[in-house]
């Protein structure tokens, strides 16, 4: 199977829904999909919306293994 068989829409939806921000612990979905795909707020919200994926959804970042293994 070759990525030409999948339509654009469903890449795009599939890096939406992949899209982590490169800042540590969380932020929301639409802060991730901005950096993806080098858009501001009002177009990163607006595609998410535009692919049923919630723009204001929290999700992980970076995690800072030293930090994690202090907190333990």
């Amino acid at each position: 199977m070759s990525v030409t068989n999948y339509p654009d829409s469903h890449l795009i939806l599939r890096a939406i829904r992949n899209a982590r921000p490169k800042t540590l612990g969380e932020c929301e979905r639409w802060v991730a999909v901005g950096d993806t795909f080098a858009l501001g707020s009002t177009y990163a919200i607006e595609l998410c919306r535009l692919y049923d994926v919630d723009p204001h959804e929290k999700i992980g970042g970076v995690r800072c293994l030293t930090c994690e293994e202090r907190e333990s």
